[in-house]
C-alpha cells in the first residue's frame, strides 16, 4: 500500500509546541513509516524534517503551490500517484482537488465543525463531532463511507513525573474563542494562582488576565519538552473553550502527563477525558470543584494509563489503516 499524507497548512515540519491537525498528520506519518508502509508527506518548504527510512518520501512545496494542489490548479498525479491520497481540512471550504490521471483513493479527514471536505471516503475525529455534521445537515450526498478516527498523544514526550503539582495551569490561544472570561471568573473565585501559556491573540483580554493577582503569564510554548514541564508540574488543567473542540490535544497531553483536567461540556470532551466528573456545564460548578480539591480523588498513573492505552499514536495509525483497508476492498 503506497499512501500519501496531504497538509495544505502554512506550517513546518517537524510540529514543535503547537498544532493539532498538523501534529496528528506528523504522528500517522512516522508511524506508519516505522510500521513498513511505503509513505509520503507533501508539506511546506519551511519544514526541516528529513527523511530517516527508506520507505519514506518528503516533499516540500511553497505555500502557494500546496494551495494549487489543494484548489485544482495543479493535478494530484503530478507529485504523488499511489493507493491512498489523505488529507487534513481546516477550513468551510471545498477542497477542489484534480484527480486526473491519479489511481488510488481520496480519503479527507475534517478536522472541525462546520466545515466539510467534499470526499466520498469521510473520516471524523470524534463522533460528537460526526453526529454535529449530521445535526447541521452537511453530510454531502458525494460521501459514500463515514469513519471515526479519533486524536492521539506524543507519549514520548508527556509522561507522569514526580513533583510538586501545586498549581492550576490552563494552555491555549488568549482569545474569545478559548473562553478567557470563564478563566477570569474562575480566578476570581479561588484562590490559587494560575498558570497561563499560550499565543495572545487578544492584547486586551491578556490584560485583563495578567490584571489578575493569582494568574501568572509565563508566555508562548515552544517546544513539546516545553509544554509536558508545563503539565507535568500541574495539579490540575483547566479547559474553558467556548466553541465546540472536535477533539482537544492539550486535554490528552495533560492526561498522559497524569493530570486531571477539568473542562467545559462541550465538543468531544466526553469523549476525551478521563472522568465524567471533570466535565461541568457551569462556572459555579467548576469553582466549587476546584474549591473543594475534589480532583485529587484521581490516579495519576490510572489517567495516564487510561489516555495511553485508548489514544497512542499506534491506535491513530491502526485505525487509519483499517479506513484504507476498508476502501480499498474492492
Amino acid at each position: 500500500m503506497k499512501i500519501c499524507l496531504f497538509d495544505h497548512h502554512n506550517n513546518p515540519y517537524p510540529i514543535q509546541g503547537y498544532g493539532g491537525i498538523e501534529r496528528i498528520n506528523q504522528l500517522l506519518f512516522l508511524t506508519l513509516c516505522k510500521m513498513g508502509y511505503d509513505t509520503t508527506l507533501i508539506c511546506v518548504d519551511s519544514s526541516t524534517i528529513e527523511v530517516t527510512y527508506s520507505n519514506q518520501h518528503i516533499i516540500k512545496l511553497p505555500f502557494h503551490e500546496l494551495e494549487n494542489i489543494r484548489y485544482g490548479r495543479t493535478p494530484v498525479s503530478k507529485y504523488f500517484n499511489g493507493d491512498i491520497f489523505q488529507t487534513h481540512t481546516s477550513s468551510p471550504k471545498h477542497c477542489n482537488f484534480d484527480f486526473n490521471g491519479f489511481n488510488g483513493e481520496w480519503v479527507a479527514t475534517c478536522h472541525g465543525y462546520m466545515e466539510w471536505a467534499g470526499a466520498k471516503n469521510q473520516t471524523f475525529v470524534s463522533t460528537n463531532q460526526y453526529q454535529q455534521h449530521i445535526q447541521d445537515n452537511l453530510i454531502e450526498a458525494t460521501t459514500e463511507k463515514i469513519f471515526i478516527t479519533p486524536g492521539c498523544v506524543e507519549s514520548e514526550y508527556f509522561t507522569y513525573t514526580n513533583g510538586t503539582h501545586n498549581k492550576i495551569v490552563w494552555l491555549a490561544r488568549i482569545c474569545s474563542d478559548k473562553g478567557v472570561d470563564r478563566l477570569l471568573s474562575i480566578a476570581k473565585n479561588i484562590d490559587e494562582e494560575i498558570m497561563l501559556a499560550g499565543n495572545i491573540e487578544d492584547y486586551h483580554l491578556y490584560n485583563q488576565l495578567i490584571s489578575c493577582s493569582n494568574i501568572n503569564y509565563i508566555g508562548v510554548i515552544k517546544t513539546e519538552k516545553e509544554k509536558a514541564d508545563f503539565f507535568s508540574n500541574a495539579k490540575v488543567s483547566l479547559h474553558t473553550s467556548i466553541f465546540h473542540d472536535p477533539f482537544p490535544l492539550t486535554i490528552l497531553e495533560a492526561q498522559s502527563c497524569g493530570i486531571p483536567v477539568v473542562t467545559w461540556a462541550n465538543g468531544s470532551v466526553k469523549e476525551s477525558n478521563f472522568s465524567l466528573e471533570n466535565v461541568h456545564d457551569s462556572l459555579e460548578s467548576i469553582i466549587n470543584y476546584l474549591k473543594n480539591q475534589e480532583f485529587k480523588k484521581f490516579n495519576n498513573i490510572e489517567i495516564e494509563n487510561w489516555v495511553k492505552s485508548k489514544f497512542s499514536s499506534k491506535n491513530l495509525t491502526d485505525n487509519y489503516l483499517n479506513v484504507y483497508n476498508e476502501i480499498l476492498k474492492k
